[in-house]
């Protein structure tokens, strides 16, 4: 990622403090197809749980995002992500999240749909898009900010979705999907799970 700058200790630092995990975290560089941006990604093991590996990206905060009229997100964001261990190429798709957001400089938050992330990685795939909600795997569904001054730092959590739910939200916007994402006790970590549906 270049130069390893105190916002990003700290950032690290945060995420592992609030994710948890065993043994020693991996921190690995993540470059974009032409390599002009990077990214670095820890992953940690057996966290929340045995079996699970979490993903937060580091970097990604550097980047003042914008609302379409041009004014600053109040806040820098980061991703993390949740995964069955024996899934792979999640880092990846954290990674390539990260880079979609560096490109456009559009502010997200929660309810927004990154397109077209997983199927680069997940070529038979039917959830090809990122999903971002409020992190609720780690901490009690608590995953607190970073205070750096004179930044904020927020974390958003990647899931997967189908088209047919991306139409959804469309249609219904976010709080109502994140309703029946709760309802229909929909498992985010199953990559081969059925859409939510929701009526017209």
């Amino acid at each position: 990622m270049g130069t390893v700058t105190e916002q990003h200790r700290a950032v690290a630092m945060h995420a592992i403090k609030i994710m948890g995990g065993e043994g020693r975290p991996k921190v690995q560089a993540f470059y974009d197809d032409h390599r002009q941006r990077s990214v670095d990604i820890l992953t940690t093991f057996n966290s929340p749980e045995a079996g699970l590996t979490s993903i937060s990206s580091i970097g990604l905060s550097d980047f003042v995002l914008r609302h379409a009229e041009g004014h600053e997100l109040e806040t820098r964001v980061e991703l993390c992500a949740c995964a069955e261990t024996d899934t792979l190429h999640w880092d990846n798709v954290v990674a390539s999240t990260a880079f979609a957001i560096m490109r456009d400089r559009a502010a997200v938050r929660p309810g927004s749909v990154i397109p077209d992330i997983l199927q680069d990685y997940f070529p038979s795939t039917r959830m090809p898009h990122v999903y971002l909600v409020p992190p609720f795997f780690w901490n009690d569904a608590r995953f607190p900010g970073l205070q750096f001054p004179p930044v904020a730092i927020n974390w958003l959590q990647c899931i997967a979705i189908h088209e047919s739910e991306r139409q959804l939200v469309e249609r219904i916007g976010s709080d109502a999907f994140d309703d029946l994402l709760q309802q229909q006790e929909t498992d985010v970590l199953d990559m081969h799970r059925a859409p939510v549906t929701g009526a017209l």
